[in-house]
C-alpha cells in the first residue's frame, strides 16, 4: 500500500469518484480574444452553478477553468450535502435572530436547491438521503441535543428527530456512541458525478467552457478583460470562484481578500466492497454519518458497499506517510471488524478555511464578484452561491449583500506563520475536546 501515498495522490491519481467516471469531458484551452456578459474563473460547484443561473437569466456566459472541471475540492469532497454552517452555534449571538434566520434559510436553499437539480435534470450521482450525527461521551451527547433543539427553536427546522443510545443500533453498528440526531433533509451523493451533470447541463444550454486556461491576470476598466496564458475573455460582469487556487497562476484576488482563506489538507479513504450483510450491519440505513468532535470523523456506504471514511486533517499538500496507520486506527475505532480490511483508495485536497468558518462572499468592484471560505460545507453552500450571484447580477441583491455583515480577519504570515497557528488551533481543540 506504499506506493499510494503520493504526493499524485492530492492531484486525484488515486480518487475513487475518478475510477468511476467511464467518459471525462476534453474542453478546448482559450487560445483566442473573446467576449461575454459573464466570465467566471473557476469549474467547481460555485462557477457552474453560476454559469447555469445565468443561463436561465438571459446572459451570454464563459467559464475558464485552469486544470479541469472538477479538479478541486468539487470533484475530491465526501459528498456529504449538509444544511447549515461550520459554526451554526454561534450564529445567534453573532446577528439578530431574523438575520441568523435568514442565513439558515439560504443554507437550507442550497440543499433544496440540489433535490431540485437531481429531479429536473435527472442527474445520476448515487443520491441518498439521511444524514446522522453523533456524539462521543456525555458531554457531547448534551451539545447535540442543544443543537437540535437551538435548530428547532429558532429555525423552525423539523426534519431531524433524536436517536437516543439504545435506538442507534438501528442506524450505526457501533458502541463508540452517546446519542445521535438524524436529518431526513441532509444526505450523499457523489460529488464528481454530480458536477459533471451539472457540467452536461451547461454546455446544453450554451455556457462557453474552457479547461487548462488558467487566468493569469485581469484589467477592470468598466469591463472586465480576464487573460490566460493564449487568450483573453472580455465581460460586462465577473466571479472568481476558484477557493484556495485562485490565485495559483497569478494575483487574481487581493491579498487582503486572499489572506481571508487558510488552505487545509483534507484526505479520505475507500475501503474493498464489504460483504452486503456486514455493509446493512454497518450502517443500516445507508445515511452518511458524522460525529461533533472539532477534527472529526465522517463516513458513509457507496453503492458497491465499501466504507469511505475521511476527517482527518494536516499540514502541507501531500497525504502524511503515517496516514494509513492513522485512518485504520480511527476506522477501527468505530468498527472494529474492519480494522483487516483492504484500503484500495486515498486521496487527499485542499479545502478553504476562514478564521471564523463562516463563506466569505464579496465583491472586488462594482461588477466583479468572489466566492470562497465554505469552511467544510461547500456542497450545499457553494451551488446556492452560484445562485445569488446570478441574482445580484440581474438586480436582486438583498440575500447576497447579506454576507457583507460577516466580517472576516486573515491570516498573516504566510506559509511559516500559518501553518504553526493552525497546528496550535488543533491541538487546543483537541485538548478541550478531552476536559
Amino acid at each position: 500500500m506504499e506506493n499510494i501515498i503520493t504526493k499524485d495522490t492530492v492531484l486525484n491519481k488515486n480518487n475513487y469518484y475518478e475510477a468511476g467516471i467511464a467518459q471525462r469531458f476534453n474542453f478546448p484551452a482559450l487560445t483566442e480574444e473573446i467576449a461575454t456578459d459573464c466570465c467566471i474563473v473557476g469549474g467547481g460547484l460555485a462557477g457552474i452553478s453560476a454559469a447555469i443561473e445565468l443561463k436561465l437569466k438571459g446572459y451570454s456566459v464563459t467559464l475558464l477553468e485552469a486544470n479541469r472541471i472538477g479538479f478541486g475540492a468539487s470533484g475530491r469532497n465526501g459528498g456529504q450535502i449538509i444544511v447549515g454552517y461550520s459554526k451554526d452555534d454561534d450564529m445567534i449571538k453573532k446577528f439578530s435572530l431574523s438575520e441568523a434566520k435568514a442565513f439558515w434559510d439560504i443554507s437550507l436553499a442550497g440543499v433544496e436547491l440540489i433535490n431540485k437539480r437531481i429531479e429536473n435534470y435527472g442527474l445520476e450521482c448515487d443520491y441518498e438521503k439521511g444524514y446522522l450525527f453523533v456524539a462521543n461521551g456525555p458531554k457531547k451527547a448534551n451539545e447535540l441535543i442543544k443543537m437540535m433543539q437551538q435548530r428547532e427553536q429558532y429555525y423552525g427546522y423539523n426534519h431531524q428527530e433524536l436517536i437516543t443510545k439504545t435506538e442507534l443500533k438501528n442506524y450505526i453498528g457501533s458502541d463508540s456512541y452517546e446519542n445521535g440526531v438524524y436529518d431526513k433533509l441532509s444526505g450523499h451523493f457523489n460529488p464528481l458525478k454530480y458536477l459533471l451533470g451539472l457540467t452536461s447541463v451547461a454546455k446544453s444550454m450554451g455556457v462557453k467552457i474552457f479547461e487548462n486556461s488558467p487566468v493569469i491576470t485581469y484589467k477592470d476598466e468598466g469591463n472586465l478583460i480576464f487573460k490566460t496564458v493564449n487568450g483573453q475573455c472580455k465581460s460586462k460582469f465577473g466571479l472568481i470562484a476558484g477557493n484556495v487556487y485562485s490565485n495559483g497562476y497569478g494575483e487574481i484576488l487581493p491579498k487582503k481578500i486572499a489572506r481571508n482563506i487558510l488552505p487545509v489538507g483534507t484526505y479520505i479513504t475507500v475501503t474493498e466492497p464489504l460483504d452486503e450483510r456486514l455493509a446493512k450491519k454497518l450502517i443500516p440505513k445507508r445515511s452518511a454519518i458524522c460525529n461533533t468532535n472539532f477534527q472529526l470523523d465522517y463516513f458513509r456506504l457507496t453503492p458497491d458497499n465499501r466504507l469511505l471514511f475521511g476527517g482527518d486533517v494536516a499540514i502541507g499538500s501531500t497525504v502524511p506517510r503515517n496516514y494509513l496507520d492513522r485512518v485504520r486506527r480511527r476506522m477501527a475505532a468505530v468498527f472494529p471488524e474492519l480494522k483487516e480490511s483492504k484500503i484500495e483508495y486515498i486521496w487527499g485536497g485542499h479545502v478553504d478555511v476562514t478564521m471564523n468558518q463562516y463563506p466569505d462572499f464579496g465583491k472586488l468592484s462594482k461588477n466583479l464578484y468572489y466566492l470562497q471560505g465554505f469552511s467544510g460545507h461547500g456542497v450545499a453552500l457553494a451551488g446556492i452561491a452560484g445562485k445569488l450571484i446570478a441574482d445580484s447580477i440581474s438586480g436582486d441583491a438583498e440575500k447576497f449583500d447579506k454576507f457583507k455583515q460577516i466580517k472576516h480577519m486573515p491570516f498573516y504570515g504566510g506559509q511559516y506563520l500559518q501553518m504553526p497557528m493552525l497546528l496550535a488551533g488543533l491541538w487546543y481543540n483537541k485538548l478541550k475536546e478531552l476536559f
